[in-house]
């Protein structure tokens, strides 16, 4: 090989290796991945009892290679019947469900009549990596319904939360 070939050859090389430092400069990437649900809580038959639901839930992205997945924001709505509100409810807890324990990430309560949705109060600001790479874990709603003044529809109250989980890795 030539000098001046040398020359370009060494030229190309730093200049790649450069351009491949530029792109790792050690900060991470956040991305968010949003999980939502909707179920309903039956009109109560005899004493106002919490009534309680859980799904497992699979992020689209997945988090393990992650270096911090948090609990970002969750909001909660009701779908039906329609004209209803959340005043149905006096407190509403999200938990993460894993080997048997609860978590509880996030809740809510006071629920006015007239509102029909609320971002729910964040209350776990931990890192949830260990829960959302196993497969096994739930997410678990537990609704308090008011015990008075309510006029529950037959059909029950029809209810959606939307949570979104805040992402951070390292991607190359």
């Amino acid at each position: 090989m030539t000098r001046p070939m040398q020359s370009v050859a060494i030229v190309f090389l730093l200049l790649s290796t450069l351009l491949l430092f530029a792109g790792c400069n050690g900060e991470l990437d956040e991305f968010e991945d949003d999980f939502d649900t909707q179920f309903t809580v039956p009109k109560p038959e005899g004493a106002v009892e919490p009534f309680t639901k859980s799904k497992r839930f699979i992020l689209d992205n997945d988090p393990s290679e992650a270096e911090f997945v948090k609990f970002k924001r969750a909001r909660l709505s009701v779908q039906a019947p329609a004209g209803s509100d959340l005043s149905f409810l006096s407190r509403i807890e999200i938990y993460i469900e894993h080997d048997s324990e609860l978590t509880l990430v996030a809740e809510a309560e006071g629920f006015s009549p007239g509102e029909t949705a609320r971002a729910l109060d964040i209350v776990y600001r931990g890192d949830l990596r260990g829960f959302v790479t196993d497969k096994r874990v739930r997410l678990t709603w537990i609704v308090f319904p008011t015990a008075w003044g309510y006029a529950w529809p037959d059909e029950g109250v029809t209810i959606q939360t939307d949570v979104t989980f805040l992402i951070n890795a390292d991607i190359i």
